[in-house]
C-alpha cells in the first residue's frame, strides 16, 4: 500500500518560473480538512503572505478555487511542488499511519519511506535563467532532517551551481499573525 500526493498531476508548472516554493508533502487521503490546491486548508496563511511578499495582492480569498489559483501562479511566473510525490509504504488500514500522514505535520513522515520529486531537478534546469532573479524556497517549519533533509540539500546544492537563490521559510511565524 502507499499514499500518493494529492496533487500529484500538477507537481511540476508547465509555465516558466521565476520562484519556486516547494512544499513537503500533502496525502491523497481524504482527513475532512482537505485543500481544493497547494497551501489551501484553512489554518494555511500562504495565499496570503506569499503574494504580498511579492508585491502582488493577497489571494487568501481564492484559496479554495484551483483555477484562479494556478492563473495567478502562470500570469506572475510562481511555481508550487513538493518534495514528495509518495509515502510507499503507508497503509490506509493502520490507524497509526492515517493518523501520522493526516495530521499534516513534517515530522510524522520521517517513519515513512518517501519516494521524493527527482523532477524539480528538470524543472530547476529548465527555468534557471528566471530563477536567479527570484529563488527557490523550502516551505516548512524546520530544517528537514533525514531523507527529507539531505533531499532538500541536494536540490540547494543544485540550485547553487547556478546561481540561484534558496532559503526555508519558517511560515508558522505567521499563522497567527492579522494582515
Amino acid at each position: 500500500m502507499s499514499c500518493r500526493h494529492r496533487f500529484y498531476d500538477k507537481l511540476i508548472p508547465e509555465w516558466p518560473i521565476k520562484y519556486l516554493f516547494i512544499g513537503t508533502f500533502n496525502p491523497e487521503w481524504n482527513s475532512g480538512n482537505d485543500a481544493a490546491y497547494f497551501y489551501g486548508r484553512p489554518q494555511n496563511r500562504f495565499w496570503e503572505i506569499m503574494p504580498i511578499a511579492l508585491n502582488f495582492e493577497s489571494q487568501i480569498k481564492n484559496r479554495s478555487n484551483p483555477e484562479v489559483l494556478e492563473l495567478f501562479l502562470k500570469k506572475n511566473k510562481i511555481g508550487l511542488t513538493d518534495l514528495i510525490v509518495e509515502v510507499t509504504n503507508a497503509d490506509y488500514k493502520v490507524a497509526s499511519h492515517r493518523r501520522a500522514l493526516l495530521s499534516f505535520k513534517d515530522d510524522e513522515l520521517f517513519r515513512f519511506k518517501c519516494k521524493f520529486n527527482e523532477n524539480i531537478f528538470d524543472l530547476i534546469d529548465k527555468n534557471a535563467v528566471l530563477l536567479q532573479q527570484g529563488g527557490v524556497f523550502l516551505t516548512r517549519k524546520s530544517t528537514p532532517k533525514g531523507s527529507i533533509g539531505l533531499f532538500w540539500q541536494h536540490i540547494i546544492n543544485f540550485a547553487n551551481i547556478y546561481g540561484i537563490r534558496t532559503a526555508s521559510l519558517i511560515s508558522h511565524l505567521f499563522e497567527s499573525a492579522k494582515f
